[in-house]
């Protein structure tokens, strides 16, 4: 990585594939491979530029999304969880209620509280 601006713009790219692919399974090494670089340079881009791994990355944009979907929605939260790229329910109820103290049910019943 030879400067900032390089990484910088590694970390753009990999950002804009996560946000319009972050429903698919991703792994690094395959959205290094989509930003042209390798899998090492993603991630001391990311660390470098937001001070996290591109997968911790992922987990918060998954959860960020499964949140306004949990909040704006009647969905089952199950589809909620598929359709946010978890790969299962247990996966996405234990970094949900890791990441925000809540599971998601209770999570939806305090949000609809609130607007109620």
């Amino acid at each position: 990585m030879a400067n900032s601006v390089t990484a910088v713009r590694h970390t753009e790219a990999l950002t804009d594939l996560i946000n319009k692919h972050f429903d698919e399974p991703l792994t690094v090494p395959q959205l290094a491979k989509l930003a042209g670089v390798h899998p090492t340079t993603a991630n001391k881009a990311f660390q470098k530029v937001l001070g996290m791994s591109p997968n911790e990355y992922l987990i918060r944009y998954r959860i960020a999304r499964a949140m306004k979907l949990l909040a704006d929605t009647d969905d089952p939260v199950l589809k909620i969880a598929f359709d946010c790229g978890f790969g299962s329910s247990s996966r996405f109820y234990k970094l949900f209620t890791d990441r925000t103290g809540d599971t998601p049910q209770v999570f939806r019943k305090l949000i609809s509280n609130k607007t109620s």
